[in-house]
């Protein structure tokens, strides 16, 4: 029985530290899809502004 909830809580432990990741990545990749817009909306105004 002691080892049953001792794998119980291993595993809760694992999933818990999987979900975290999981939001930690989410999270990362909003992040950086913003930076990229930004980054894009920059350098599409400086090409605008470009005299050729």
């Amino acid at each position: 029985m002691m080892l049953a909830r001792q794998y119980y809580r291993l595993s809760k432990l694992a999933d818990d530290k999987m979900s975290l990741v999981l939001a930690m990545l989410k999270d990362m990749t909003r992040r950086i899809e913003a930076l990229e817009n930004k980054t894009a909306l920059k350098r599409g105004l400086s090409l605008l502004n470009t005299e050729f």
